[in-house]
């Protein structure tokens, strides 16, 4: 598995847990939504650099494309 599969299965899983913080039943058992907000925000840095990473790839691939036209 490469690194951006890696960190793609890292997206969907910081993704699912967004989901269930937003989970009424995961709400009030509070040491579950503690542990799962704790691990949210500590792969949050690493989602949004991924992201970053993908729109920069997009938009340099468009102007090399655009350059080599």
């Amino acid at each position: 598995m490469d690194i951006t599969s890696k960190l793609e299965t890292i997206k969907h899983r910081w993704e699912e847990m967004g989901e269930q913080l937003a989970d009424p039943a995961v709400a009030s058992d509070m040491k579950k939504f503690v542990k799962l907000n704790k691990d949210y925000k500590d792969l949050e840095p690493i989602v949004m650099a991924f992201k970053e990473y993908k729109t920069l790839k997009k938009r340099a691939s468009s102007s090399w494309s655009k350059t080599s036209a």
